[in-house]
């Protein structure tokens, strides 16, 4: 009994870290389904996820900062310093999506006929630098070593969210994009740019080239991550039916659960894995809390199935996705090892290697179907993690041929 509560103790900040990341992310995960909830809306819920589909393809293009953060931090010999650099441009960085985003729509108004919804365009633009905002943050609060804050900040603007879409299912259901992205547009205007504007212009493009070269391996690969991620999300929502863009969707949400608790654990070590590598103290617990995520999942659709009315079957689809999302939680802790290292180029070969026949699968299927899209998924996963662990393989069977 001692022992269970001094590893209590001992394991306090990364217990509360991974509770208020569940915290987090059961919010973000009921602000679409309250729309179902409140207005039993299915076109709004539809649009809400189309959107942030669109965001989580183009965010990686905008990552390169929060990437980049964690290796100049490891390699400055002045890192109070450089910790303060880095959130200064990031700040910069975001104040500049925005008058992109303001000249982008500038631009879309003026073309006549546009096929793009000035709309739509604002708020996937929003939803995007609110996903940068948070991206670029943890990163500073994880280097000042108090990685639960952004978390404090996400978890009130869901909450902002679902109390907004509370009220005005009294009023208009006109209201339930404005209620969904009000919130997101004003935690990103709170900026830390004290100082930031006194900067040369000169040394923030230098910083941002660094990052851009470093990252830009990182960068393609989380976008074609994001593309196999949300391409089925953006097809159903074009192609499928309205249910199977619903099954689809919430699918992809609970499997959330085990991408989270991967996210979270690298997250809350992130500057120890940066500085000191994977330790197998970090191992045994990445290992006991994945179980645990898996676990819950399972359980979590068995009871969900029981209470709701529109039943979630459990059929391969659904299975195909779960792995697909366990086996990229797995895959990711390789990411941060070659990232670390500064060997990110042998991720971007992997990842466009898997991406080609993630799209050979899909151009040989005649119909596409939330099958077949599952199929393709595990197919670049699998051959991903098969390549990556041949490749680390053949590294250390070279270094023994050395010796």
């Amino acid at each position: 009994m001692r022992n269970y509560t001094k590893h209590i103790k001992d394991n306090k900040e990364l217990l509360l870290f991974i509770a208020l990341s569940y915290i987090d992310k059961a919010l973000i995960f009921l602000v679409p389904l309250s729309i179902l909830f409140f207005y039993d809306n299915y076109n709004s819920y539809n649009d809400v996820e189309y959107i942030y589909g669109i965001a989580n393809m183009v965010i990686p293009l905008f990552s390169f900062l929060s990437t980049y953060g964690f290796y100049s931090y490891k390699e400055s010999t002045k890192r109070e310093e450089e910790r303060e650099k880095y959130i200064m441009y990031s700040s910069l960085l975001i104040l500049l999506c925005y008058i992109v985003m303001f000249l982008l729509f500038i631009i879309n108004s003026c073309i006549e006929q546009s096929k793009i919804s000035n709309l739509i365009l604002i708020l996937v633009s929003i939803r995007t630098i609110y996903l940068l905002y948070i991206s670029n943050y943890s990163t500073y609060y994880r280097l000042i070593d108090i990685p639960s804050k952004i978390l404090g900040y996400s978890i009130f603007t869901s909450l902002l969210t679902l109390f907004l879409l509370f009220i005005t299912s009294y009023i208009d259901n006109k209201y339930i994009l404005a209620s969904v992205f009000l919130p997101q547009l004003l935690l990103t205007l709170k900026l830390k740019i004290y100082g930031g504007i006194r900067m040369c212009i000169l040394n923030f493009v230098t910083y941002l080239k660094k990052a851009l070269i470093f990252s830009l391996p990182i960068i393609i690969n989380a976008f074609i991550v994001a593309f196999v991620m949300n391409y089925g999300k953006v097809y159903a929502y074009n192609k499928l039916s309205e249910y199977d863009m619903y099954c689809l969707s919430f699918i992809l949400r609970i499997s959330m659960i085990v991408s989270m608790m991967s996210s979270s654990l690298i997250a809350f070590y992130s500057k120890n894995i940066y500085l000191n590598g994977y330790t197998k103290n970090f191992i045994i617990k990445y290992s006991i809390f994945m179980c645990i995520a898996f676990i819950s999942i399972i359980l979590f659709l068995f009871v969900y199935n029981i209470y709701s009315e529109k039943v979630i079957t459990i059929n391969m689809p659904v299975v195909l996705i779960l792995l697909y999302s366990a086996i990229h939680s797995i895959s990711s802790v390789f990411d941060s090892y070659f990232g670390r290292n500064n060997k990110n180029h042998i991720i971007l070969i992997v990842s466009t290697i898997s991406c080609i026949v993630y799209v050979l699968f899909l151009t040989i299927i005649d119909k596409i179907t939330i099958l077949t899209i599952s199929l393709s998924m595990i197919s670049y996963i699998i051959s991903y993690l098969v390549i990556i662990i041949l490749y680390i393989l053949c590294q250390k069977s070279r270094k023994v041929a050395e010796l």
